[in-house]
């Protein structure tokens, strides 16, 4: 039964509702609040709508066209109140930037298969870190970055060095975490870099800034996996096993 209970953990700690989770929580909220300050121009709208629509019906034979009617006409309602607020709160970005880290985990998943752990959004007091690979090499923090603007995979792009830095900090704080520091494992860095359209040029292999790695798209993704697959530092099976109890325990007392 425990190795079944470890299996399912470990497997909601990998998946996709807990891949930006973080992002995702703090444009809800911001969605929300926005309907609750502006909730009477809604309800105005809504009721105007029903109107409407209602009035459309009523010029329909009864049956399906009638039906028909209500229906398309709900969901264009729904539809444009959706967007509207998704527009008004100007948290389209960060929606994006959820989505991006889904499609980080997903690159990363293959790898525990290899013997490695994988926990999206991990947060220690000092932020949330959005992936945290644990296993043979050590441990790897990731950090997911999403721009419709496109990325220059050099030290002087302004957003791609704040993304560096941020991944830094986390890795050097997370190195001294007790526990870590504890079980003696090594803890590397890196980024991943997503983009729509003809932004999203991707580079077949990572490539490195001060130390950090850096990830552009699926190609040198699956490089990337093959380095880390590749890489030995000498970690045991009880140090993987004592840092990833330490992290598990960390996730339950957030849950």
């Amino acid at each position: 039964m425990t190795g079944a209970q470890d299996r399912l953990r470990d497997r909601r700690l990998a998946g996709d509702v807990r891949a930006g989770s973080w992002a995702r929580a703090k444009a809800q909220r911001r969605q929300w609040a926005f309907v609750r300050t502006n909730w009477r121009h809604f309800a105005v709208f809504g009721i105007a709508a029903a109107a409407f629509i209602a009035a459309g019906a009523a010029l329909m034979p009864a049956g399906f066209r009638r039906g028909l009617t209500v229906g398309v006409g709900g969901s264009t309602v729904v539809s444009t109140v959706v967007v509207f607020v998704l527009l008004a709160t100007g948290v389209g970005p960060a929606r994006m930037g959820a989505t991006a880290e889904q499609w980080t985990a997903s690159e990363l998943r293959p790898l525990r298969r290899r013997g490695w752990k994988l926990v999206n959004h991990f947060g220690l007091g000092f932020g949330d870190l959005d992936h945290l690979l644990i296993g043979p090499a050590g441990l790897i923090v990731v950090e997911t970055k999403w721009s419709s603007h496109g990325w220059r995979t050099v030290a002087q792009d302004q957003a791609l060095r704040d993304a560096v830095d941020q991944v830094e900090r986390s890795a050097r704080q997370l190195e001294l975490w007790a526990p870590i520091r504890k079980a003696g494992l090594p803890v590397r860095a890196a980024v991943f870099l997503w983009g729509s359209g003809d932004s999203m040029v991707e580079r077949p292999l990572p490539e490195e800034i001060d130390g950090v790695t850096i990830i552009h798209g699926v190609p040198a993704a699956k490089a990337w996996r093959s380095g880390v697959l590749d890489s030995n530092a000498g970690v045991t099976v009880d140090q993987v096993d004592a840092a990833t109890a330490s992290v598990v325990n960390i996730c339950a007392i957030e849950t």
